[in-house]
């Protein structure tokens, strides 16, 4: 059995799974329960999520908990071993657990229209969503409303468990001219019943190239707040803004959350707006100066000769081999 929990879903009820070796109590996640009537044998693997599993011969308060890319083997109604992380193959295995997740066109809109609460950089968006390789990673991002700060954050789910995958967060802007900006500021956290990245990746792209980037590390339990430079004196159109999680940079947790919130611009200082206004004024002194020379130039050369002055001597051949 594979199977996925939608959000909310302790709230509607518990559901039980039972093999002839354990019961399964799911909460929230993603798994898959495996049972060997031959052998006796039961498997739960969790992908994301908890499941709270008792063997058949023990009681409830002996219930093992099996949380996030974890799995624990139950055979002949007795625990093998305590939890233990799952393979590369278990996880081609259940894996298309994340196809079950599915998102409305609904909700895909009121996901927008909240992301507009997340800071005044998302006033330049205009559609984000997520991207990995089928069958080799997963990510996904939602965006919340904190209540209790009043606030909007997004939290970015990402699995690069496969050696070599990549997965990440796409946001796409327009209007937006990274020159008018000192740079972006953030804020991120880990929640602590999930594994985080020890580093991600975020990238300004420009017309589809990368125009800066930044790795950001060092993670926090509380929000903690990270700046993105610009670092652009002449104008930078930017299309695109990127979240990276690489399987080389993530550390340990190949599988995660983190948490994003407060995307502000930082707008110039009155300082750097004097600087840039007096480069831009000798940058228009100089070009001045080198059209009016160029325009004397070529007056000069098509300028007619002057009557009053002598015409050169003309040279004949004998004299040019007098000469000779």
């Amino acid at each position: 059995v594979i199977g996925a929990t939608e959000k909310n879903f302790e709230s509607q009820g518990p559901l039980e799974i039972s093999t002839p070796a354990l019961v399964a109590a799911i909460r929230g996640t993603l798994f898959r329960i495996d049972a060997d009537p031959k052998t006796d044998t039961s498997v739960v693997s969790v992908l994301r999520g908890v499941v709270d599993v008792t063997p058949v011969s023990g009681t409830s308060a002996e219930a093992i908990t099996v949380e996030n890319v974890h799995k624990v083997i139950v055979r002949g109604g007795q625990a093998e071993v305590a939890p233990v992380r799952i393979t590369r193959e278990d996880w081609m295995n259940m894996q298309e657990a994340y196809e079950l997740i599915q998102r409305s066109a609904a909700l895909e809109a009121l996901q927008l229209d909240l992301s507009k609460k997340a800071g005044n950089f998302f006033a330049y968006v205009f559609d984000h969503g997520t991207f990995y390789s089928k069958n080799f990673g997963f990510a996904d991002r939602e965006f919340f409303h904190d209540a209790l700060e009043d606030q909007v954050y997004m939290q970015t789910e990402y699995d690069v468990f496969p050696k070599g995958s990549y997965v990440g967060v796409y946001i796409k802007v327009r209007d937006l001219d990274a020159s008018q900006y000192e740079g972006l500021s953030f804020e991120t956290r880990y929640t602590p019943e999930e594994g985080f990245p020890d580093e991600i990746r975020m990238e300004l792209k420009s017309k589809g190239a990368v125009a800066r980037a930044i790795a950001p590390k060092g993670f926090k339990r509380e929000w903690t707040e990270f700046t993105f430079p610009f670092n652009s004196t002449q104008e930078l159109p930017i299309t695109e803004l990127t979240v990276v999680y690489n399987n080389s940079k993530v550390g340990e947790s190949k599988r995660g959350i983190l948490q994003f919130r407060k995307f502000n611009l930082i707008p110039l200082s009155a300082a750097e707006v004097e600087r840039r206004k007096k480069l831009a004024e000798a940058r228009a002194a100089k070009a001045a100066a080198l059209k009016e020379e160029a325009e004397d130039t070529a007056a000069q050369s098509a300028a007619p000769l002057d009557p009053a002055k002598p015409a050169p001597p003309e040279t004949s051949n004998e004299d040019v081999w007098a000469n000779f």
